[in-house]
């Protein structure tokens, strides 16, 4: 259920897509209350709104400022002991596009997950490669990452290099409990996690409320920010910098509510 509803209140409240309703109600208020001032002033209020928040996350680089604050949040990437195995989190393949055109594999823009297990997966080879990632939309054809994962190691490294999937999970909670039933990890064992910097934050927070022992390994950086506040010229990609900041951030709290994590972890 906490799936299904996070899918549909993302579907409305996606920023851009938050401006576009906003607009189109807007509109709709002033066309259908001519005789009420009252309402066209609050139609022509959700049109002004939008068009701030529109210049607000769309031309500046406040979205890389909190993205950059979160990525931060990842701690290093240096590892000082032998860990027991790899662990990628799904989110850097793109199974619809591998589906729909009938190839071996895509990648999505965080793809990097995956091309930085397989350097740790070079330096340490004799460690399990895990690869967590199902179905990630509602009623969609099942085409796991695992497959696609699976694939892109054949590609490159032939028999020599096998990847465990775990192919039911659908978001990060459901990562971390069914990696531990999978891979059962002992006590004191530490599992390296690679996932992208923005998420490496709520998903050190789960595994740890879980009392799976991990390393987080941050990779997939996005934000490109200079030290202060400055404009920026690719609306689409700003408001992309959006959707991962308040994604992360609805994400955090949501899971505590939950009691997914704890505050402050």
């Amino acid at each position: 259920m906490a799936f299904v509803l996070s899918k549909l209140f993302w579907l409305i409240f996606r920023p851009l897509n938050l401006v576009i309703f906003m607009i189109i109600a807007g509109s709709l208020i002033r066309f259908a209350a001519r005789k009420s001032p009252r309402l066209q002033r609050f139609g022509g209020g959700l049109i002004g709104l939008s068009a701030l928040v529109m210049v607000v996350f769309g031309f500046t680089n406040i979205p890389d400022y909190f993205l950059y604050n979160l990525e931060n949040r990842a701690g290093s990437a240096e590892i000082s002991e032998k860990p027991a195995g790899i662990i990628i989190l799904g989110g850097g393949l793109n199974p619809h596009i591998t589906r729909q055109r009938n190839i071996k594999y895509a990648m999505s823009d965080a793809g990097e997950r995956l091309i930085a297990a397989f350097e740790l997966s070079n330096k340490y080879p004799d460690i399990p490669l895990v690869y967590s990632g199902g179905p990630d939309k509602i009623n969609a054809e099942q085409y796991p990452e695992t497959l696609i994962a699976q694939n892109i190691a054949r590609a490159l490294y032939g028999d020599k290099k096998t990847i465990i999937a775990e192919n039911k999970s659908r978001n990060t909670w459901e990562n971390a409990v069914f990696l531990k039933q999978l891979l059962k990890p002992a006590r004191g064992e530490k599992w390296i996690v690679v996932t992208s910097a923005y998420h490496a934050f709520r998903s050190a927070a789960i595994f740890k409320k879980i009392g799976f022992e991990i390393h987080i390994y941050p990779a997939n950086y996005q934000a490109v920010y200079v030290g202060h506040i400055a404009l920026a010229n690719d609306a689409a990609q700003q408001f992309k910098k959006t959707d991962l900041v308040l994604k992360e951030y609805i994400g955090i709290v949501a899971y505590w509510l939950m009691g997914r994590l704890d505050w402050p972890f």
